[in-house]
């Protein structure tokens, strides 16, 4: 692994710009769900080909340079095709409405969403990938009930 990768979050994002401009082509959102994904892996294997495999015996400073390079890029390609407002995906179909869990209403989107939700509960691997790779035991049980947390408050609105 021992790659320095800062522009995770502009990957994302360009998966997400993928994702909106495939709705817009086909009016499809599943489909839209599938090309995102499977386009943002061709991106990352070229990428990885072209760009990474240079720079492994270099150190991880030129591959902090590189991925930050890469933000830098992905940002402004964003702004030039879409510009800098925000776009937003319609809901999907089938996730219209509303489910009430303890008589409280959850938008049915919202319990689909990809971050851990009441829908989807944390992986019992996180807690102990936290706590054996990166933070020790307390603090990585910390971090998963604070993602627990922060999921549960982004469900409320």
């Amino acid at each position: 692994m021992d790659v320095l990768n800062l522009a995770h979050g502009s990957f994302y994002m360009l998966g997400a710009y993928v994702g909106l401009t495939v709705l817009g082509v086909s009016g499809n959102f599943w489909l839209a769900l599938i090309a995102a994904p499977l386009a943002l892996g061709v991106i990352g294997a070229l990428i990885e080909v072209v760009f990474f495999r240079r720079i492994y015996r270099e150190g991880h400073l030129m591959q902090v340079l590189l991925t930050f390079g890469f933000t830098l890029v992905f940002v402004d390609l964003i702004r030039w095709r879409f510009g800098p407002q925000t776009h937003s995906l319609p809901t999907p179909p089938g996730l219209e409405g509303a489910v009430n869990i303890l008589g409280v209403p959850f938008a049915s989107y919202k319990l689909c969403s990809p971050e851990p939700s009441p829908s989807a509960p944390p992986s019992p691997v996180w807690p102990g990938w936290w706590s054996a790779r990166t933070w020790g035991c307390t603090q990585g049980w910390m971090k998963a009930s604070s993602s627990w947390f922060w999921s549960w408050s982004s469900l409320a609105g």
